[in-house]
């Protein structure tokens, strides 16, 4: 027997946290922000061995999407596992992917040498957009499925 409170819970706490973290690396200096933007492009460039280089601009950029595009998939996970009809939970998703990147980038204004971008929050709202979007795409390709066999 599936526990649906159990998973509730569990997608709840782990989006959350990720709230959380996206949140705390606002409230990081931008000394800090960049050293830690520096490691992943490092990372990044050996990995492609330098046939394709990046800048710290593309790497920041990438970072906002991919921590938004998480946020959005897990988002909509959860919201999934508390309400069962789809379309009773698109609107907030939409209001949910839009205010909370404004909410971030206004935390950073409050943080040493950070500043808010208005292109921040539509790359964040893009990144929540595509992870919501992949998990209407799985659940579509899953009814599809079952449904033909």
């Amino acid at each position: 027997m599936v526990n649906h409170k159990f998973y509730n819970s569990i997608f709840f706490c782990i989006t959350l946290f990720v709230l959380f973290i996206i949140f705390r690396n606002s409230m990081f200096p931008i000394s800090q922000s960049y050293l830690q933007s520096g490691i992943v492009l490092s990372a990044l460039n050996h990995f492609f061995s330098n046939r394709i280089v990046l800048s710290q601009l593309v790497v920041r950029k990438l970072a906002h999407f991919t921590e938004y595009f998480f946020f959005g998939l897990l988002l909509t996970i959860t919201l999934r596992t508390f309400h069962k009809m789809l379309q009773g939970v698109f609107f907030l998703e939409l209001f949910l992917s839009l205010a909370v990147p404004m909410v971030d980038e206004t935390i950073q204004i409050f943080y040493q040498g950070r500043t808010s971008n208005v292109i921040d929050v539509w790359i964040d709202f893009s990144g929540c957009i595509a992870g919501m979007g992949l998990c209407y795409l799985i659940h579509a390709l899953f009814r599809l499925f079952v449904n033909h066999h």
